[in-house]
């Protein structure tokens, strides 16, 4: 009579379907998560266009003023406020393109974390059911979590907030280069209409 090899063991199912739905959570974030960085880091793209285009604006109107027949110190007072605002669009676009490295490398880091946590959950799966299987599993050695997840978990946190207050600044040096930009304009605007009279 030949012995019969045991039967295989089942992974019980709540087992098997938390783990799953775990790793099914995991690539949900990561799919959210790369939409979500794609969709800041074309914002910030669009402003550094915004940005050189109004720049070129403004040495348009540089280059109309210089020529109009204003009073020279018309002339100062508006060089001024365009000189400011020509620094604030530039300041602008070299900080927005920080931000986009910034986001980047948070990306990088939280896919990192994301990818290392799903494989893990595999790994885990794959493991528990060797076990019920009665199969030995020679890597029990393996952590039951990764310490790098955290790790990445930390960097992508330290560059998310730099980012963030990064693109706060990219944002506020636009803004305010169009308050001066507008401001002189209009001290243009007067001094041209003092000049006809």
């Amino acid at each position: 009579m030949s012995e019969e090899s045991p039967k295989p063991k089942e992974l019980p199912s709540e087992v098997r379907e938390q783990i799953e739905k775990l790793l099914s959570q995991v690539t949900g974030v990561q799919e959210i998560t790369s939409q979500a960085f794609a969709a800041r880091q074309g914002f910030y793209e669009k402003l550094i266009l915004l940005d050189g285009a109004t720049l070129t604006l403004l040495f348009s109107v540089i280059g109309g003023i210089s020529h109009s027949a204003i009073t020279k110190e018309a002339l100062d007072k508006v060089g001024q406020e365009l000189f400011i605002g020509c620094w604030l669009f530039i300041l602008s676009i070299m900080v927005s393109i920080l931000h986009n490295h910034l986001n980047i490398a948070t990306l990088i880091h939280m896919t990192s974390a994301a990818v290392r946590t799903s494989v893990h959950g595999s790994h885990a799966l794959l493991r528990i059911s060797m076990k019920k299987a009665g199969i030995t599993d020679e890597s029990e050695t393996i952590q039951a979590a990764d310490p790098e997840v955290q790790k990445d978990l930390k960097k992508g946190a330290v560059t998310e907030n730099l980012c963030r207050w990064v693109g706060t600044v990219a944002q506020a040096a636009t803004i305010f280069g169009y308050v001066v930009f507008v401001a002189s304009l209009h001290t243009v605007i007067q001094a041209i209409a003092g000049a006809a009279h």
